[in-house]
């Protein structure tokens, strides 16, 4: 097949949406298909197996897209693949359906995310009301949506009020987390190191990591590691000065997160809101027991493989406990750690990618 991937938001490889475009082009590569990847990254002009849109600008703040180069992108192909709702990809759908070309695309977008950062996290009607444009513009022409999780999707269909063509298909795991050998930093060699990655923002939860860490009965001993960046950094580090170790706060590069999954101790995944769990499902696939916070709006508690693992994520305290149990009896993680095989193997991104492979196939 030749397969026409359209994603807006290329650049840095620390973006999940490059990471997981990345991942879908070098994975259909490797199966045999011909892939051109339609993005607005100036930086990719000229190189072979990128189009390059632009968009023009009129003088008064208003921009028009290059709509000739993203036809001409598109229109001999097999299939194409949406990866972002903005508008290349609201005009190239539209292009394939005049052309007859099926087209699928990924619902990615985490609207509760993106209104808790307005004070909205509450906010029913904000959340459906962008998970509505974005159908309008782009979901309701897919010949099928690939989602990451079974919570993405229910938020989405209640939102719009329909069933879609769903496909449930996380982006994966890519091979190069699984346990390494990387051994602990010096300064951190006699700590119990517990790690969470997630952008800092109110509706990925730190907060109640740094107090669980200060309730904890061996709270001398914890090193917490936040790996990311965001407009939480400085508040984070004010409230962290309690601990007798500091918290870590950096944004770490995504080719170093491997060893760091390695020699934590401990993954805790807090986050009230999250659509897909990918940072759980890396570290799980590095060897790390995982504690999630059980919160409806987080898809991360469906890659835990026992209830054991999870907790309130509104109480320090129920957190405190479950990372003190960790400490004190690791025979218990040793054995928790045997039930993770089959689940990482149905989470690879070979196998997630076999699966994207198959959508493909069907929509034609």
């Amino acid at each position: 097949m030749k397969i026409t991937v359209v994603c807006d938001a290329l650049g840095s490889l620390d973006n999940g949406t490059a990471i997981a475009a990345t991942a879908l082009v070098r994975a259909m590569k490797k199966r045999g298909h011909e892939v051109v990847v339609v993005c607005s990254d100036e930086a990719k002009a000229g190189k072979e197996g990128y189009v390059v849109i632009s968009r023009r600008g009129n003088g008064f703040g208003k921009h028009f897209l290059d709509k000739e180069t993203l036809e001409a992108a598109v229109w001999d192909s097999d299939a194409v693949h949406i990866m972002t709702p903005f508008a290349p990809g609201g005009a190239a759908v539209r292009l394939c359906k005049q052309h007859l070309i099926p087209v699928s695309a990924d619902f990615y977008a985490q609207t509760d995310g993106l209104t808790a950062r307005f004070g909205l996290h509450h906010v029913k009607a904000a959340n459906e009301m962008r998970i509505r444009r974005d159908n309008l513009n782009l979901y309701r022409y897919a010949d099928a949506v690939r989602f990451p999780s079974e919570l993405s999707r229910r938020l989405f269909e209640k939102a719009v009020g329909h069933k879609t063509e769903a496909y449930i298909i996380p982006n994966g795991v890519d091979k190069r987390f699984c346990p390494n050998g990387a051994q602990k930093p010096q300064a951190f060699r006699d700590r119990f190191v517990i790690l969470y990655r997630a952008p800092y923002s109110r509706e990925k939860n730190h907060r109640i990591l740094i107090d669980a860490a200060t309730l904890s009965k061996h709270s001398d001993k914890i090193q917490l590691i936040f790996a990311g960046s965001g407009p939480m950094k400085s508040a984070l580090k004010k409230q962290g000065m309690k601990l007798k170790n500091q918290p870590v706060l950096t944004a770490y590069p995504y080719s170093l997160l491997p060893n760091l999954y390695h020699y934590a101790d401990l993954y805790v995944h807090p986050a009230l809101v999250d659509l897909d769990g990918v940072s759980c499902m890396e570290a799980i696939a590095c060897g790390k027991v995982a504690l999630i916070a059980d919160s409806p709006y987080s898809a991360a508690k469906e890659w835990a493989p026992d209830k054991d693992l999870l907790f309130d994520g509104r109480s320090a305290q129920a957190l405190a406990e479950r990372i003190d149990r960790v400490i004190e009896h690791p025979e218990e993680s040793d054995a928790l750690r045997e039930r993770y095989s089959d689940f990482i193997n149905a989470l690879s991104e070979d196998a997630c990618m076999d699966r994207v492979e198959e959508m493909l196939y069907d929509i034609r």
